[in-house]
């Protein structure tokens, strides 16, 4: 009886953390929510070849009972982009899934490094080549900028775009 009643406080305590942890990652990703301003700088590399600006919103909310974080991104009128994130308590890492308008899509992996207010993904090749980094630092409560670079598997520039990012206000 001893040992069953042990054995159900570690239970206990064990799930009490872990829901901890999950409700402190899910934080992170609240950073995201509302309707935020884009304004990008698309940097001379091998699929841009001339330097441009872009302007984007980007509404961003929970859905599926709160386990997924969705973001529509347009450019005007025009939804451009569907990307959905999540943490993943399995594996104990952001996971999010980016799907463009043109039918591209890509898979990233997400590390949370609370000193900085950063989070950092990973892109996963699947059997490409390619390896891409997008850094995203949140600077102020309404405010971060993001950095993503790609290359292709000779080390050749394919993206580099640093953005800034603007939480709107809500009415």
């Amino acid at each position: 009886m001893k040992y069953l009643l042990v054995n159900l406080a570690l239970l206990l305590l064990t799930k009490s953390a872990m829901t901890t942890a999950v409700g402190s990652q899910q934080q992170v990703l609240n950073r995201y929510l509302g309707n935020w301003r884009s304004d990008s700088t698309l940097n001379s590399s091998l699929l841009v070849p001339e330097a441009r600006q872009l302007s984007e919103t980007h509404n961003v909310q929970w859905v599926l009972d709160g386990h997924i974080l969705q973001e529509l991104t347009s450019q005007g009128d025009k939804e451009t982009a569907l990307t959905l994130k999540r943490y993943n308590q399995q594996r104990t890492e952001f996971e999010m899934w980016s799907i463009q308008s043109s039918g591209e899509s890509s898979y990233w992996i997400g590390n949370w490094k609370k000193k900085s207010k950063t989070l950092t993904w990973e892109y996963v090749d699947f059997g490409t080549g390619v390896a891409g980094e997008l850094v995203e630092h949140f600077t102020a409560e309404k405010e971060r900028s993001s950095t993503l670079v790609m290359k292709d598997k000779k080390g050749k520039l394919l993206l580099d775009i640093k953005a800034k990012h603007i939480l709107l206000p809500s009415y």
